[in-house]
């Protein structure tokens, strides 16, 4: 009986704020030569692509009931991160599999990037795709390439991986119009500037900020951190009640506690005493009686002197 032989090699890639990571998983073996598979079906935290260089295999997805994709020699299937799945092949006698896995994580960089790949990778999974002849020969001649030879070979899986992501997201029609393109990022001081005054407006969310500034949610939460030491929604709070002590110092007696409200941007008259109680210890109202008491006691007592 010949035994499967199964080699694993994962390179990095970073580009903009997405780091891609992709792992060679190579499963070599004459299918009569080996016991029936028990696959059992199970998803991954990565995406998985299944290239079949002969043979027919299938790929039955746990989702709307039972779905199954075949596919055949040349052909490509993308199984999405957290799809269960399990995967069978044919009785051909030489099976050869090429599975590489890829991982995609956020990290710091060029914002727009990650979230880009992302919608293409998802757009085109859990289908067959027919691959053009000049990728699946790179994919091939791939899977030959070893890690542990010297530099040449470690320096050719590295530029082989590169083309590789470049010719599948070519495929997959990732290059295509620039609607949906990442936006150029602004520099620093302009993603500052734009920053400090998005974060005063309650009308912008932290998705809309990250937007605007061309950085990703997770980096645009960092900054804000960074600059004020609080969270969106802590700095958010603690300027609308400071506002809102403010006005109801001032304009007690002749704004009511509905029209501050909604002037700090509270979603409501509840929504604002439930945040005056927590963080200063009173309600509004009690807080304008107590203050705008003090402001005309000390100007009467001006007026005495």
């Amino acid at each position: 009986m010949t035994k499967d032989e199964i080699r694993v090699n994962g390179v990095p890639i970073s580009i903009g704020d997405a780091r891609f990571t992709l792992y060679r998983i190579e499963i070599d073996a004459p299918a009569a030569s080996r016991p029936e598979a028990h696959s059992l079906f199970h998803s991954h935290s990565y995406y998985e692509l299944h290239i079949l260089a002969g043979g027919r295999a299938s790929i039955r997805i746990a989702a709307d009931g039972m779905r199954t994709i075949a596919f055949c020699g040349g052909q490509l299937v993308i199984v999405s991160p957290g799809t269960e799945h399990l995967t069978e092949y044919s009785e051909n006698p030489l099976i050869h599999c090429t599975v590489l896995s890829l991982d995609l994580t956020e990290t710091d960089g060029d914002g727009g990037f990650y979230r880009y790949f992302r919608k293409i990778l998802d757009a085109n999974a859990n289908r067959p795709l027919s691959l053009p002849l000049a990728l699946y020969e790179k994919i091939l001649l791939y899977r030959q390439i070893t890690q542990d030879t010297p530099i040449r070979e470690y320096c050719l899986i590295q530029f082989s991986t590169h083309e590789i992501l470049l010719g599948l997201f070519d495929f997959l029609g990732g290059f295509l119009g620039t609607e949906d393109r990442p936006e150029p990022q602004r520099n620093d001081r302009e993603a500052r500037i734009v920053l400090e005054n998005l974060m005063n407006d309650t009308r912008f969310t932290l998705e809309d900020i990250a937007r605007e500034i061309g950085y990703s949610p997770r980096q645009t939460a960092r900054h804000i951190r960074q600059l004020c030491g609080k969270s969106l929604g802590e700095y958010r709070l603690q300027s609308q009640i400071a506002t809102a002590k403010k006005l109801l110092s001032v304009e007690g007696r002749t704004a009511t506690i509905t029209e501050i409200a909604r002037q700090t941007g509270f979603a409501s008259v509840s929504s604002m005493r439930a945040a005056f109680c927590r963080e200063v210890g009173c309600t509004p109202s009690e807080y304008a009686l107590a203050h705008t008491a003090a402001t005309e006691d000390s100007g009467s007592e001006g007026t005495d002197a």
